[in-house]
């Protein structure tokens, strides 16, 4: 029986030696690496958003659209998709409002098609109406 309780005492010491090399080594390896549990860093996906001087005149909901490097804010005020009429907002860059009129979607007879989506219909703002991605375009009135 007395060999029997050494020969257990053994294997738990033999078991704690090596456990407590592993730790150390566990800890070695992390000190190494320069990873320690005070090294929480926050990240983001989010994109850095540079906010320009004036930029706080455009309403939160506007969105940007750009083409061939010339873009503008649109901010839908209201519309009624049925009837194909909207009052939008537009602003430049640097928070302007150009203009704020009502507009009218036109579109060819043979392609006749409702206000459904702006943000994603737009395609940029020629100084005058507002051009679409499909065949039409929303005429100021």
């Amino acid at each position: 029986m007395n060999n029997t309780k050494k020969l257990i005492l053994r294997i738990l010491i033999s078991t704690s030696v090596i456990l407590i090399l592993l730790v150390g080594l566990f800890i070695f390896v992390i000190k190494k690496n320069g990873i320690t549990e005070f090294d929480k860093k926050n990240y983001s996906t989010e994109k850095p958003v540079i906010k320009l001087k004036g930029t706080d005149r455009i309403p939160k909901t506007a969105f940007w659209i750009e083409k061939n490097g010339k873009g503008n804010w649109f901010n839908v005020d209201w519309m009624h998709n049925h009837k194909n009429n909207a009052t939008i907002s537009i602003y430049d860059k640097s928070g302007e409002l150009e203009i704020k009129s009502n507009f009218m979607k036109i579109c060819p007879i043979d392609e006749l098609k409702f206000i459904e989506n702006l943000k994603t219909e737009i395609d940029y703002y020629d100084g005058k109406n507002i051009q679409l991605k499909d065949n039409c375009y929303l005429l100021k009135n």
